[in-house]
């Protein structure tokens, strides 16, 4: 599988939301912290957040692409586990983590893996979102570019290719 280190360099440091697509490439149980060890299955996560701190979406973006980072959130823990193959974000200084996951929790194909997985801070089923290996991955490429306004998925079609996942 081919991964492509990402140049946070390239991200501006407004605030935003941000997408973090991981590639998972076997089930896994993952310790979580405080909220124990969870099963993760194969696939493509798709984890939302928001940058509305100090280095904005840059600050935090770098944060998660850190190798060697203490856990302070959820997503943490991921990310000792999988790599990070895409980003997509938006500059807003409005919080929108909470939409986005909202509306990444009304696509039918995609699985919650984690309830509540970094919304602990707020009433969202979880921010954290698994694409099934089994689905056609056209449908979610079609459904992110509508609700998203953007066109960034081929990148994942391929991914789930090279993992053989569908």
């Amino acid at each position: 599988m081919k991964t492509q280190r990402i140049n946070s360099d390239s991200i501006p440091t407004s605030k935003g939301t941000y997408l973090l697509f991981l590639s998972n490439t076997k089930s896994q149980k993952i310790n979580i912290g405080k909220q124990g060890d969870f099963l993760f299955p194969s696939g493509l996560l798709v984890y939302v957040g928001s940058a509305l701190g100090a280095g904005g979406l840059r600050g935090r973006i770098s944060h998660h692409l850190r190798v060697n980072r203490k856990c302070h959130w959820h997503i943490d823990y991921l990310l000792q586990k999988m790599p990070v193959f895409q980003v997509l974000y938006s500059e807003n200084p409005s919080r929108l983590e909470h939409e986005w996951a909202m509306l990444l929790e009304r696509i039918p194909e995609l699985n919650i893996p984690m309830k509540r997985f970094g919304a602990s801070d707020c009433q969202c089923a979880s921010h954290l979102f698994h694409i099934p290996s089994k689905i056609k991955t056209i449908n979610i490429e079609l459904k992110f570019k509508r609700i998203f306004k953007v066109n960034f998925c081929g990148e994942i079609h391929q991914m789930l290719n090279e993992m053989n996942v569908h």
